[in-house]
């Protein structure tokens, strides 16, 4: 394309763009030395492929050009002796072919992490326009002057939060890039946070308070511990023998000490045993005392929810012939095993579910298109669901219903593709009785393409803002006012999962947790676009997290294809234990808060009858190597208690003090 300055901007925008940075340079006192006056004006840009002039921002003109999505590696060039070679073929030899190739993955990494910066920066500056135009507003009396102000306040950053989307945009071409699949199942390692960038960020503005100031005070006297996770893979059996000499605390049958914190910790015992007197739930977690409740045998677990007062619980299940099922749980606390119910529609499955307590009510979308809804009833203290008192809401024609989420009295649904131009469908569920089956569509602006299914969709608590999640990057956005206004990167990855800290009141919290397929989970402020720090310790992708505030102490607990679950007091950085899955993958986590009970959708990948269990080929197997999964990640007696769950389960783990 060619570009030249705008000479059709109107004398207004021109006006515009000089008051914005009237108020910015002169006003707020906030330079330009990162952020320059091309972010507020515009440019005329002509398409070769069309010959057609548009007017766009010069900074999106400016982006494409530094960083074209066409083009990831532009400007990489390998020396080889006097030569400046751009393309492996000019290469014949082997060894210095895989070095072209490694120089050539670094320099992307290094373009990626030079827009990771970019939107942390942009992020860091919105902020400071932010706090100093609230300064300045405070000072204005005279209100034509005040509102005048505001409205390019806000226009300032609605741009900036444009240009955030668009460096993200970039971000997630450049990640699929690195490899040729391009379809996420690939990561990149992004660099490690140090040590002084997250002391850094849990001294700035805004960080000293509340939750960050907890972490920060743990991470002080800890004395900075770092490195404390273990790769399955590597020095697993050194390591346990290592920290099995720690005596606390006293672990559970079903959890392993895969983490140095046993030994540190042991260290520092008197430092720190104040912080769980008299917190009774907080304690049963650090120390592991908890014990498996029964398993539920179930088909292959898709996605799951749980009601926010923890009555019921529904998980999305593969079905081998009929496709996805609906299957509901009650008494998922309790030493038996859970009541349930299973809904299968014909011709169709079922894509994503929630769990509404408030209403009591179990939402699941269907791949006909539709919402169903269906009623959680008690009698005689039994809970039961039956399929003749289903609402059914009808979708929008040609418009495949996906993942569900509730804000306020809407009930939200996402397509399965082309959210840019589909939007998302909400209906008022205020009114059970009478509710619309046309849904209002809330249009998402066309500056993200988003072409395939989202991978969850949240709730942002006690906001007017959803989160969802684009390949690898998270996205806030407001549904009354139509506008993205938060962008989250710094991942190596796809996202599976994020979740926001599960607290017991009505308070704002900024923390949450969000799980990649680089094996990694991320601490967010969402005040800030990149992590506070990562908590590393799983070797495979992690595919469910879960943050909960428990007397107190935020604890997070990841789940992963390694075929473990760790839990973490978000604190330390470190993991505290791991809890065993019977040799299963972890799909989905939801911590039960009213009995304290951990519940996972677990899948067996290993086929009892198959190639991964049982070979029928050569001589008899030795009969004690039969009960257990040659390809497991996990020994057989890697725990204390042999567990191997033979099949996909709900697992249910129950933390209580005896």
């Amino acid at each position: 394309m060619s570009t030249s300055s705008s000479s059709g901007s109107t004398t207004q925008q021109g006006q515009t763009t000089t008051a914005l940075l009237d108020v910015l340079e002169q006003e707020l006192r906030l330079p330009y030395t990162l952020f320059p006056p091309s972010l507020y004006s515009e440019i005329s840009v002509t398409a070769k492929s069309k010959n057609k002039t548009v007017t766009i921002p010069m900074f999106v003109a400016e982006v494409n050009e530094r960083f074209p999505k066409s083009d990831p590696h532009k400007g990489f060039k390998y020396r080889s002796g006097n030569q400046e070679i751009e393309d492996e073929d000019d290469l014949e030899d082997d060894e210095e072919m895989d070095q072209f190739f490694k120089k050539k993955e670094e320099y992307l990494l290094e373009r990626i992490h030079q827009l990771i910066n970019l939107v942390e920066n942009h992020q860091l500056y919105a902020n400071r326009i932010r706090t100093e135009s609230n300064r300045l507003i405070m000072t204005i009396t005279k209100e034509e002057v005040r509102n005048n102000l505001t409205t390019l306040v806000n226009k300032c950053l609605d741009t900036n939060i444009i240009l955030q989307i668009i460096l993200s945009s970039h971000i997630n071409t450049y990640i699929d890039s690195m490899y040729p699949e391009g379809d996420g199942s690939q990561y990149v390692h992004t660099r490690n946070l140090s040590t002084n960038i997250i002391k850094t960020k849990l001294n700035s503005s805004g960080l000293t308070t509340g939750k960050m100031a907890q972490v920060m005070q743990m991470f002080q006297m800890m004395g900075g511990m770092r490195g404390g996770s273990l790769n399955l893979d590597q020095n697993t059996r050194r390591l346990k023998e290592e920290v099995g000499a720690s005596t606390k605390p006293q672990f559970s049958p079903f959890t392993s000490p895969l983490s140095r914190y046993c030994k540190e910790i042991d260290n520092k015992r008197e430092t720190i045993k104040n912080r769980y007197n008299n917190k009774e739930a907080a304690r049963n977690i650090v120390e592991a005392r908890c014990k498996k409740l029964t398993d539920n045998i179930c088909s292959p677990v898709v996605e799951a929810s749980i009601s926010n007062n923890g009555d019921f619980y529904a998980a999305v299940c593969e079905e081998y012939r009929e496709g996805q099922s609906l299957n509901i749980f009650f008494n998922i606390s309790e030493p038996g095993e859970p009541t349930s119910n299973c809904f299968g529609f014909e011709d169709s499955g079922v894509n994503s579910v929630y769990c509404d307590g408030d209403n009591k009510i179990v939402w699941c979308s269907v791949t006909n298109g539709n919402v169903y809804g269906y009623k959680v009833k008690e009698e005689n203290n039994k809970k039961s669901v039956t399929g003749k008192d289903a609402y059914c809401l009808k979708g929008v024609k040609n418009f495949t219903v996906d993942k569900i989420a509730k804000i306020q009295n809407n009930l939200i649904v996402s397509p399965d593709e082309n959210l840019s131009t589909k939007g998302f469908s909400c209906w008022n569920i205020n009114d059970l009785q009478n509710i619309s089956n046309a849904p209002t569509i809330v249009k998402v602006p066309g500056i993200l393409t988003v072409e395939n299914g989202l991978s969850f969709l949240q709730v942002v608590p006690n906001s007017p803002n959803i989160m969802f999640s684009n390949e690898s990057t998270i996205y806030h956005f407001n549904l009354a006012q139509q506008k993205y206004t938060n962008v989250f990167v710094g991942f190596g990855g796809y996202l599976t999962e994020a979740r926001y800290e599960n607290i017991s009141t009505n308070d704002r919290t900024n923390l949450f947790v969000a799980s990649s397929y680089d094996s990694r989970t991320y601490v967010f402020d969402d005040r800030l676009a990149t992590p506070v720090y990562q908590l590393e310790g799983h070797c495979e992708p992690v595919m469910a997290c879960e943050l909960s505030n428990i007397d107190g102490t935020s604890f997070v607990f990841s789940g992963s294809v390694d075929e473990s679950i760790r839990c973490w007091d978000l604190r330390m950085q470190l993991p505290l234990y791991e809890l065993s899955t019977g040799n299963s993958v972890v799909q989905s986590l939801n911590y039960h808060k009213p009995s304290s009970t951990l519940i996972a959708g677990c899948n067996f990948r290993y086929n009892r009858f198959g190639y991964k269990h049982y070979s029928f080929h050569g001589d008899q197997e030795d009969e004690d190597e039969l009960d257990w999964p040659k390809e497991a990640k996990h020994e057989k007696h890697d725990f204390k208690e042999v567990f191997d769950a033979e099949d996909s389960m709900i697992l249910r783990y129950k933390f209580a003090s005896s």
